[in-house]
This record gives C-alpha cells, structure tokens and sequence, in this order.
C-alpha cells in the first residue's frame, strides 16, 4: 500500500508532488495522527483526502515531529522531503489531493 500527494486541479489530481510506499509511509504515520488530533482529518494510505486548506497546519505537524523525534536518519529525509514539498505548494496558494492506494 502507498500513498500519492498530487496538486488538487479542480477536483481532481494534477501535477504529482510525492510518493511514499509502504516504508515511506510509516514514516510519516507521526505526522498524519498529530495532523488528525489537531484538525480532526485523517490521512491515511486506505482513502483518498483533499485539503483546501489546512496545508500550514500539516507543515507545523512535520516541524513538530522533527523537533521531536530521534529516529533514523532515513525517516528524517522522508520527512524533511515531505515537508519541502508541503512548503512549496503552501506558498504558490495550491490546494493538495492525497491518494491513497
């Protein structure tokens, strides 16, 4: 199982921004329950989940994770390529489409 993190066109999936399989995923699991806890959104690789909003809350969830943690350093680089990315679509105002499979 994986999950895909897409520019939201409409409402469908445009440009592609990130992948995590199954090891990138778990990963990421920190981030997308403290997310939940805070918005009530949960992200996971069963569903699909769009987000209009929201996105600088993800960012402070990654930051915080990091801060946080100290895990290994393939789990700090999955994070930290998430976070870039969230980064970026948040500042050029797009909205976000996660796909999971």
């Amino acid at each position: 199982m994986s999950i895909e993190l897409f520019e939201l066109k409409g409402s469908r999936a445009g440009k592609f921004l990130f992948y995590a399989d199954s090891k990138r995923y778990e990963d990421l699991v920190d981030v997308f329950e403290l997310y939940r806890s805070k918005t009530g959104i949960f992200i996971d690789k069963y569903r699909d989940t769009k987000l209009s909003s929201g996105l600088s809350v993800l960012i402070e969830c990654v930051q915080e994770v990091m801060a946080s943690s100290s895990s290994s350093s393939s789990s700090s680089k999955v994070r930290e390529e998430f976070l870039a990315v969230l980064v970026t679509a948040d500042a050029e105002g797009k909205n976000v489409i996660f796909l999971g499979e």
